[in-house]
This record gives C-alpha cells, sequence and structure tokens, in this order.
C-alpha cells in the first residue's frame, strides 16, 4: 500500500471512530453534536466520557480510602463497574489512580475535532451568504473557536491542518449530496 492510500485509510478510520460518538438525529449530526457535546473529553479505551464525569469517577474510587495495614482502600472495580458504564477493566481504575496524581488530561484528537466541527457549521453559514474564505480567515476562526470555548492555548492548527481538514470537510459534502 502506497503512502497516500495509507494516510487515507487513517483519515476514514479516525473519522468513523469519532463519527460514532456522534449522536444522529434527522442527519443533523454536526449540529446536535457540538449543542450537547463538550470540547472536554476523556478518553478510557474507545470511549470518550466528558470531563466532569471522569472526575466524579476518580472521587468515587477515592471514597472509602484510609490506606491502613496496606489495603488501599479503593472502591472495587466490580462496584466502579455498576456506578460508571464506561470503566470496564483493571486498567480503567489504573488510569483513574494515575490521573489522581497527574491531573485528568483532556483528549487533545477530540478538542481539534471539536473545533473542526464548529468551523464547518460556522464556514457553511458563511458560504450560505456569499462570503469566500481564505487561509487567514480559517486559522482566525480556528482561534476564536478555541478562545469562545476555553480550548487551551496548546491546542494550535497551522495552514497543513486548515487544508487536511477542508478535505475531509469536502469529501463529507460529497457523501451527503
Amino acid at each position: 500500500m502506497d503512502q497516500e492510500a495509507k494516510k487515507e485509510e487513517n483519515a476514514v478510520s479516525r473519522k468513523k471512530f469519532w463519527m460514532q460518538w456522534i449522536p444522529l438525529v434527522k442527519g443533523e449530526r454536526r449540529y446536535n453534536y457540538t449543542e450537547a457535546w463538550d470540547p472536554f473529553m476523556v478518553r478510557f479505551t474507545e470511549k470518550l466520557v466528558p470531563f466532569k464525569v471522569a472526575e466524579k469517577a476518580m472521587e468515587a474510587l477515592y471514597v472509602n480510602c484510609t490506606m491502613e495495614l496496606g489495603d488501599d482502600g479503593l472502591t472495587p472495580l466490580e462496584d466502579m463497574k455498576a456506578q460508571f458504564h464506561f470503566i470496564t477493566e483493571e486498567r480503567h481504575i489504573e488510569k483513574l489512580r494515575k490521573m489522581k496524581r497527574e491531573g485528568i488530561k483532556c483528549c487533545r484528537e477530540h478538542m481539534k475535532f471539536f473545533i473542526g466541527l464548529e468551523m464547518e457549521i460556522e464556514t457553511e453559514k458563511r458560504i450560505a451568504k456569499g462570503e469566500a474564505l481564505n487561509m487567514k480567515q480559517y486559522l482566525e476562526m480556528f482561534k476564536r473557536i478555541r478562545t469562545d470555548h476555553e480550548i487551551p492555548d496548546y491546542i494550535k492548527a497551522n495552514k497543513k491542518w486548515v487544508e487536511q481538514w477542508k478535505k475531509e470537510m469536502e469529501e463529507e459534502s460529497k457523501k451527503r449530496r
């Protein structure tokens, strides 16, 4: 498989992965998604969980923690499974312990994906009004959306990212026709 075909296959599989988390409502998935979802999601294996839910899970894990006699006092895996649907394995408990030590880190890919969806909505509206957009306007739009949703400054876009995003957006619009 040549390099270009491999890149395209990776982009398609990445998009399919993210799109499975978008609730479908009469074909308005992007609009529904951006209204209902949060840019701050934490990844647990293949599931994305809102930051606040991950925080609650971390607190629930340590609710009985006494640290007596070598017993870590953590809530058992079975109880955590019953409370939180995304916790299914011991490694998820380990991830919660790591989050307690190092802090909760949100999924960077999801934040960029979220910004991309917001940009797509705004682009469609502006094109419908008859505006022509250039690279500078796309980069400004990215920065503004990042600021509006209080997404950290380390999430950045460059010309290459915008070009890739535009290409994916054009392919998606062709599929919808």
